[in-house]
């Protein structure tokens, strides 16, 4: 339990998105434990996606816009700013927990002077997904006296070269299953992605690659799930490539569960990601999963050759490969899946959650001793 009774967690949305179910879980966590949440997003509460504790205080700003350059995105948004503000000074929380590049500066602007522990995290690989020359030069500034968690060793390293913060911390992301998963239905001949239809989430290089081995075995099909601007180029592609009729692109999906563990095979086909929820998802469920070899997180989760199959960066060749020896060979795809069960243990949210309680235990202890 932490030290902390009144939490304030600041994010852009509650759509559906990996960030967005991992603070939900989060606030569900210490809300069931007694933590008075606040929850609070940019976005109204029409677009929100995951559940929350009935205890959680859900503040919705109805604040949020599209950025058109480095400083639409913070100065005009002075507005933003102040209303964030307003809302923390509210909460009056012993600790702000904020998730999202953007949001943390928005936030971290918002609580200046107040004397509130900023906790910021970033959420995806900052490495690729770059902000812009003033925007990064505000990072810099404005997480000097914020606590930074990242996911990914990876990260970390980027992190203790760039920023001068008051604290480092990797902390990865929980799953929320208990694992071992137990089935009596038979695994279907299904490639699984789940992922937003965007082009760091690589689908076009998944599409190439079953392209070029779906003949092999017209049973198995592929099956995307999530939804974004892509979906259009993503259904011609297919349809140029001559596979449209052996891929079902499912839309965002509520609960993905059955579809995990009906799973044959899972495929993480990202050119970057910052921790994948999907793929310890679909390890925890089970499935045989491979993974590009990205920046970053799989090498950190996935143990190649043991709980799942690692496959260099963008190498269109090289999933086209392992995804064919796989599917050739179920034997190996359910040793595969088998391990990959571990991974609820090692994910498991009570442990990663005392983690942040870590956090949280020394963002107060160093209020306390300003």
């Amino acid at each position: 339990m932490t030290a902390c009774r009144r939490l304030a967690l600041v994010i852009s949305s509650l759509g559906p998105g990996g960030a967005e179910r991992v603070l939900s879980t989060m606030a569900n966590h210490w809300s069931a434990r007694g933590v008075d949440v606040t929850l609070l997003t940019l976005a109204a509460a029409g677009s929100d996606f995951y559940p929350l504790h009935s205890r959680v205080a859900r503040v919705a700003l109805g604040i949020a816009a599209a950025s058109s350059g480095a400083i639409s995105a913070v100065a005009p948004n002075v507005a933003r700013v102040l209303a964030l503000r307003r809302a923390l000074i509210a909460a009056s929380p012993d600790v702000v927990i904020s998730f999202g590049d953007r949001t943390n500066l928005s936030v971290a602007l918002a609580v200046v002077t107040t004397r509130i522990p900023l906790i910021v995290a970033e959420r995806s690989d900052p490495r690729e997904q770059r902000l812009g020359t003033v925007l990064e030069s505000m990072r810099r500034v404005l997480y000097r006296n914020a606590a930074v968690v990242v996911q990914t060793e990876s990260v970390r390293r980027w992190a203790a070269k760039i920023l001068r913060c008051a604290a480092l911390h990797v902390i990865p992301n929980p799953v929320a299953v208990e694992g071992p998963r137990e089935t009596s239905a038979p695994r279907a001949k299904r490639v699984v992605s789940v992922g937003r239809l965007t082009p760091e989430k690589g689908h076009d290089l998944l599409l190439r690659a079953f392209a070029s081995i779906a003949g092999r075995d017209p049973d198995w099909r592929l099956c995307i799930a999530g939804d974004g601007p892509q979906r259009e180029s993503l259904e011609r592609m297919s349809a140029d490539l001559g596979i449209r009729g052996a891929v079902d692109f499912l839309g965002t999906q509520k609960a993905i569960e059955a579809l995990l563990l009906q799973a044959g095979m899972f495929v993480l086909p990202s050119r970057y990601e910052g921790f994948p929820n999907a793929l310890i998802e679909a390890m925890a469920h089970g499935a045989a999963v491979i993974a590009f070899d990205c920046p970053s997180g799989p090498a950190e989760i996935v143990k190649d050759g043991i709980d799942g199959l690692l496959v260099p960066a963008g190498d269109v060749s090289a999933l086209a490969s392992a995804m064919g020896f796989l599917m050739a060979d179920a034997r190996k795809r359910e040793e595969l899946g088998a391990a990959a069960q571990a991974i609820a243990r090692r994910f498991a949210v009570e442990t990663v959650m005392q983690r942040w309680e870590e956090v949280l235990a020394a963002s107060y202890a160093r209020r306390a001793a300003a």
